[in-house]
C-alpha cells in the first residue's frame, strides 16, 4: 500500500530548522504499527519533521519513497496543491498532528473525502 506518512512541522521541533528525529522515529513507529497498513512504498512532501522522519524510516526498513514537494514559484497555495498531488498518489495516510496545524488537518480531511484509510495520531509539539 502507498501509504502517505505526513505532519505538523512543530512536533518535536528543536530549532528553527532542526527536529528531534528519535522522538519522530518513536511515534512513527508507533503510528505504523496501530495502523494496520502494510507499507510497500512511502510518499512524502519532503519537509523537516514527520515528513523526512517518515523517509528515514522507510530507508531503514527498505521501502521506495516518493518525495513530491511543493511547486512554491506558484504563490502561497503551493502546499495546498502538493497536498492534493500527494492525495493522489497515494492510498492511505499516517499522519501525525499537533491538533493545531491547518496543514496536516487539510491533508488528514481531503484523505477522508476521498474515502481513503487514514490513521491519525495527536502528538503535542
Amino acid at each position: 500500500m502507498k501509504v502517505i506518512i505526513a505532519g505538523s512541522r512543530s512536533i518535536a521541533r528543536a530549532s528553527a530548522r532542526r527536529w528531534d528525529y528519535d522522538e519522530l522515529a518513536s511515534a512513527l513507529e508507533t503510528a505504523v504499527l496501530e495502523s494496520g497498513f502494510e507499507i510497500t512504498e512511502v510518499i512524502s512532501g519532503g519537509p523537516g519533521g514527520p515528513d523526512r522522519a517518515g523517509e528515514q524510516w522507510a530507508a531503514r526498513h527498505d521501502i521506495p519513497i516518493t518525495v513530491i514537494k511543493p511547486n512554491w514559484r506558484l504563490g502561497r497555495g503551493a502546499g495546498l496543491i502538493a497536498n492534493g498531488q500527494l492525495a493522489e498518489a497515494g492510498e492511505a495516510l499516517i499522519a501525525l498532528h499537533d491538533g493545531e496545524s491547518t496543514g496536516t488537518q487539510g491533508m488528514i480531511d481531503h484523505m477522508k473525502a476521498a474515502g481513503m484509510p487514514v490513521h491519525a495520531v495527536v502528538v503535542k509539539a
